[in-house]
């Protein structure tokens, strides 16, 4: 049981002389200590709707110790939810805004089928919030294809330079938070970032596995026990005993017989 908690968050844990366990978590806080314990649990924080931990003393105190955490797949679900992610979210996000801003510009000055100009394809753009997850087309390319703008001339509405000109966007030279880039090379970073960090990922977890795997074959070498091993050792005692049962029985009677050559 400390095994899988040690898994989950990074403890420190002892036992007195009289078998008596204490836990308590790297930053101090006491678990158990003999038949006595505190409790974790797990709270909203009313900041953010994201869940944190919380320790609780039998006294009634109550600590958020999520932050304390240095080790464990706890401490890495929440390095995620805190770090990797909101940073990825921010990233898309920006894409997002920038995307439907350049789409807009090229669009509105375009005329539609029916001869509409000034007509954005994707909805207003708020200035906060997550707008890729609300990213959506324009009420009325919405509610109908013929608001599609595809050409600059009013009088030929069968040209498609507009159209063009934004398919021409994905390798055009733009800027994404102050970094100046193209719409295929800033999503290809994208991958290549969570590529990255899923590898290094991986990689940390077999070094820790390896690790572990060290630790435990040191522990067993000091502390196991190996039943071939024990069995071998029985078997090489018991052959020794025999033998020295030989030796005494046939000294034994070797002094027998003197004492009756004597007699």
């Amino acid at each position: 049981m400390l095994k899988d908690l040690s898994g989950i968050i990074d403890i420190q844990y002892f036992e007195d002389d009289n078998g008596g366990v204490t836990v308590m978590t790297s930053g101090g806080k006491l678990l158990v200590s003999g038949v006595n314990i505190n409790e974790l649990s797990a709270e909203k924080s009313a900041e953010d709707d994201c869940y944190r931990v919380i320790w609780g003393s039998d006294s009634g105190n109550s600590v958020d110790i999520t932050d304390s955490f240095q080790g464990g797949s706890l401490k890495a679900l929440i390095d995620l939810r805190d770090n990797e992610i909101p940073q990825f979210m921010d990233t898309i996000n920006d894409l997002a805004v920038s995307l439907a801003t350049e789409v807009n510009n090229v669009h509105s000055t375009g005329y539609t089928a029916n001869g509409v100009t000034g007509i954005n394809f994707f909805r207003d753009i708020p200035t906060t919030g997550d707008y890729a997850a609300i990213i959506a087309i324009s009420d009325e390319v919405d509610t109908s294809t013929d608001y599609i703008a595809t050409t600059s001339s009013a009088d030929s509405t069968t040209a498609n330079d507009i159209a063009l000109a934004i398919a021409d966007l994905g390798s055009s030279s733009i800027t994404i938070d102050g970094q100046s880039t193209t719409y295929t090379d800033y999503t290809a970073s994208i991958e290549a970032q969570i590529g990255s960090l899923s590898q290094n990922a991986q990689e940390l977890s077999e070094y820790h596995q390896n690790l572990l795997a060290t630790v435990e074959a040191q522990r067993d070498s000091v502390s196991g026990v190996s039943i071939d091993e024990e069995m071998t050792n029985l078997i090489k005692f018991q052959t020794a005993y025999q033998a020295a049962a030989r030796l005494l029985n046939t000294a034994d009677a070797l002094f027998t017989t003197l004492m009756e050559a004597f007699q």
